[in-house]
């Protein structure tokens, strides 16, 4: 149990919530496992198809009763399947589950690319996330307008789940599972506002650290937040500036535009956030700022050289990268230093400071400069 006090009362909710204290171990594992029970179990097997159907917003979701809930079967977080024995089993609805982490449209993506079911384009796919405001939402929900393909997906927050949970709870008799459904119900809902007041405008920036194994996902909401901001507030009003993420490479590159890389992170060791551009340069012993963007056969970005900022938790670095080991030689005579040295195995770091491991970039990362934000 958590013992941490807070005069925040959506804290002090959650701590006190049994379900919210079971969950810590494995945020997301948690919830997936916990709606599969949902659906599976006999005593709660029809509140959570009235659930599905009112999100889903599909009345007609379940053609039979032969239906079941799959955990983790073809790498779904969770599936509905109806029909009995494995050649008859046809999808309903793929449920892809995001508390821990942010959603990312390339995978979700991917997951729709899979086809369960043939050509038949009747699976629906519900996307379940606790961040509302997320890099890729604006993306996810264009495709959804446009396409009005039923392959798209269907996104909802555990704000929006514990709503349709409260209005259906009426389809829980037993005492025992209603007083769990309603921890958890109050669970999500604190959970929720507390995501919320991370986000605001106001205070997103502020470190946070009432429940430690909570760290981790307000970490990622931080930064994900410093980069969307990044993005619309400064990188949108520079001329001829292109932006993209590890995610999204742009397919047709325009010559005369610089293409600026901004990719967020999670710092697991530190229980830190990570974010960092990448502009690309054309060498290190009198650096420009280069337009277009050079790929390989597989499509990554494969620039020679680029400069890199960096932020990782309260610290600000200045890199510069090579991506190509036979640059190493170059780039170290360029920067005054003779010889790498290894901190982690896979990984070579070059640095002018070796006594702060702390402070290595992988990827050939060579460290010009560093401090610690104020």
């Amino acid at each position: 149990m958590c013992t941490t006090t807070s005069t925040n009362p959506i804290v002090g909710n959650l701590i006190g919530s049994p379900m919210f204290n079971l969950s810590l171990s494995s945020k997301e594992l948690f919830h997936s496992n916990f709606l599969a029970w949902l659906g599976n179990n006999q005593g709660t097997k029809v509140f959570f198809e009235e659930v599905i159907k009112d999100l889903v917003n599909d009345p007609y979701l379940f053609p039979s009763k032969n239906w079941t809930v799959m955990r983790e079967d073809k790498h779904f977080d969770l599936c509905i399947k109806d029909g009995k024995g494995k050649a008859k089993d046809n999808y309903l609805l793929i449920i892809e589950n995001k508390v821990k982490s942010i959603p990312i449209k390339k995978q979700l993506d991917e997951y729709v690319q899979k086809r369960v079911n043939g050509k038949n384009p009747n699976t629906k796919y519900l996307l379940l996330t606790l961040t509302e405001k997320f890099a890729h939402r604006t993306k996810i929900d264009k495709a959804i307008k446009t396409n009005g393909s039923p392959n798209n997906w269907i996104v909802k927050t555990y704000k929006n789940l514990a709503s349709v949970m409260w209005d259906k709870q009426g389809f829980v008799s037993d005492p025992y599972l209603q007083s769990i459904l309603m921890d958890y119900i109050g669970f999500i809902e604190n959970l929720d506002a507390l995501v919320r007041q991370w986000q605001d405008e106001k205070i997103f920036a502020q470190k946070w650290d009432k429940i430690p194994k909570l760290q981790d996902l307000h970490a990622k909401i931080q930064f994900s937040r410093y980069c969307e901001k990044l993005k619309k507030e400064l990188l949108s009003k520079l001329p001829n500036i292109e932006v993209y993420d590890n995610d999204f490479i742009p397919e047709i590159i325009d010559c005369s535009k610089v293409y600026v890389k901004v990719n967020w992170g999670y710092a697991s060791k530190g229980q830190e956030g990570i974010f960092d551009i990448e502009i690309p340069v054309n060498s290190l012993s009198n650096p420009k700022i280069v337009t277009g963007l050079k790929k390989d056969s597989d499509g990554k970005v494969i620039n020679p050289y680029s400069i890199e900022i960096q932020v990782q938790g309260r610290n600000y670095r200045h890199v510069i990268e090579t991506h190509t080991t036979n640059l190493m030689g170059p780039a170290l005579r360029n920067i005054g230093l003779s010889s790498p040295y290894t901190d982690h195995p896979g990984f070579d770091f070059f640095s002018d400071d070796p006594s702060k491991p702390n402070l290595h970039i992988p990827n050939y990362g060579i460290l010009i400069s560093s401090s610690i934000m104020l």
